[in-house]
């Protein structure tokens, strides 16, 4: 079974992440504010999918992935993972609504 990792989110709960994500075949594991660098690696090491809004997913973060996908909702990507872009060591960026800035 994949795996969705969600890092943080502003709203009450990730409900409508997993009605979309569950019935794929993925599990959802959540994290709310998450800040902690090294728990953050744990939660996302081996996610097929993170989701992340304000958790610092930086190159250090996405260097510990074993799979290269994220999805970064409502934030800035150079925020998050402009230099892992760049260094196409994440080459697979999807803006979610609200997103300031294209992938």
């Amino acid at each position: 079974m994949q795996k969705a990792a969600i890092t943080d989110h502003s709203f009450t709960t990730p409900d409508i992440e997993r009605a979309i994500i569950e019935p794929l075949g993925c599990s959802v594991i959540s994290q709310q504010a998450l800040t902690d660098q090294h728990a953050l690696i744990e939660l996302v090491r081996d996610a097929d999918y993170v989701i992340t809004q304000f958790a610092p997913v930086n190159a250090g973060v996405i260097d510990c992935m074993q799979k290269r996908t994220i999805i970064v909702l409502r934030t800035s990507v150079a925020n998050t993972v402009a230099a892992a872009i760049r260094d196409e060591k994440l080459p697979n960026v999807v803006n979610g609504v609200g997103a300031k800035e294209e992938a």
